[in-house]
């Protein structure tokens, strides 16, 4: 899963370095990607600023609000990435089995929905909060 993650990523950068190509003449030259990302207060008061820190050659927009909302973040396609307190419901939600972890700006693992608990009781969970 984790090659399959990584070349997907490349796949990605593959695209956006032809996109920066192709509208070279309304980007700053050399300007590196920006990553907009939702995340807490307390997450960026304890350790996002460090994890950050190792992505080089990336701009960071941090969107701060509460880890309980930044999901509508992410569903209304606003940042690429969030911290939040809902990431079970995302899954389900977003029909992903797996979510990458990344340590060191590197993937370290990968998280799977049976991690937490079966598909079953998730659904159970998922429709008793609806």
């Amino acid at each position: 899963m984790g090659e399959r993650l990584l070349r997907h990523a490349q796949d990605v950068a593959l695209l956006e370095s032809r996109l920066a190509t192709t509208l070279s003449d309304s980007l700053p030259a050399g300007a590196p990607p920006t990553l907009r990302i939702a995340v807490n207060a307390d997450t960026l008061a304890t350790w996002f600023i460090e994890a950050l820190s190792a992505c080089r050659d990336l701009l960071f927009e941090l969107i701060l609000d509460d880890q309980d909302h930044s999901r509508q973040w992410l569903e209304r396609g606003e940042v690429m990435a969030a911290v939040t307190a809902e990431a079970m419901r995302l899954m389900w939600d977003g029909g992903f089995r797996h979510i990458p972890v990344f340590e060191n700006g590197r993937v370290a693992g990968v998280v799977c929905r049976s991690d937490f608990k079966s598909d079953e009781e998730i659904q159970r969970e998922l429709e008793r909060e609806s």
